[in-house]
């Protein structure tokens, strides 16, 4: 009967290291898991930054458009005002010289 009892208490013991080693396992798992999900957020985190940064720059580019559109309204105009002028000028050089001719 003693063979009997030492290999149950074998089997037994065995059987609580094999619970060990998976709780172990299992805390381990746990480790990497609450590991990752820091990482995860982490990650979240910077693209959150950058989609806001994103945002800022989109938002930039569309007033430096706007601005860019002015701007070559306002050459368009200054370029129609000095045609204009130009041609005034030249009308009053003729002017002159038909006055002086006469």
């Amino acid at each position: 009967g003693e063979a009997l009892g030492s290999s149950g208490q074998d089997q037994g013991s065995d059987a609580a290291s094999r619970i060990a080693s998976l709780q172990a396992a299992v805390e381990e798992e746990q480790h990497r898991c609450a590991e990752l999900a820091r990482v995860r957020d982490s990650l979240e985190g910077a693209r959150g930054e950058l989609e806001e940064r994103l945002s800022e720059v989109q938002a930039g580019g569309k007033a430096l458009e706007e601005q860019l559109r002015l701007a070559k309204e306002a050459e368009t105009a200054a370029e129609e005002w000095a045609n204009e002028c130009m041609e005034r000028m030249e009308a009053a050089v003729h002017k002159a010289a038909d006055l002086q001719a006469a």
